[in-house]
């Protein structure tokens, strides 16, 4: 009878998703064996598995709010590299591909929600005017 620590590293390997083989390598068990217990700790199992997707998760994860602080961050480089370059080193079309990218795919997806009300549209809209005397636009963020 294998003790309980043999049977609890079993169970983390599996659930970081080691193979059969590897594991019987690993703790010295037979593959009958592992293949038993697979059947018998499977809830023990897919528990260790969902804990270990969520700290990965949580790890390399980026809110919506630091996504869009890291796409600024990349445009602006992007944009203010184009302004200082004479295109000798990298070709333009690459630079350019490089802001579009940022602008059409990337940030723009994560500013869907964002709206601009303007001076013009903002009675339609049931806006105060008094929202437009120091700025010319307006911003919302509606959160997903």
């Amino acid at each position: 009878m294998k003790s309980n620590k043999t049977k609890d590293k079993f169970i983390e390997l599996r659930a970081q998703g080691m193979s059969f083989n590897k594991i019987a390598e690993e703790i010295k068990v037979s593959k009958v064996t592992l293949m038993k217990w697979d059947k018998e700790l499977d809830t023990e199992i897919a528990e260790a598995r969902y804990i270990e997707l969520e700290t990965l998760r949580e790890k390399y994860y980026m809110n919506k709010q630091s996504r869009l602080e890291c796409y600024g961050e990349l445009l602006e480089k992007a944009k203010y590299e184009l302004q200082m370059r004479d295109f000798s080193e990298i070709s333009t079309d690459k630079l350019i591909q490089i802001v579009n990218n940022l602008l059409e795919i990337k940030f723009n997806n994560d500013l869907k929600n964002v709206t601009c009300h303007s001076k013009e549209t903002a009675p339609s809209l049931g806006l105060s005017l008094d929202e437009f005397e120091t700025f010319k636009y307006s911003w919302s963020l509606n959160e997903d």
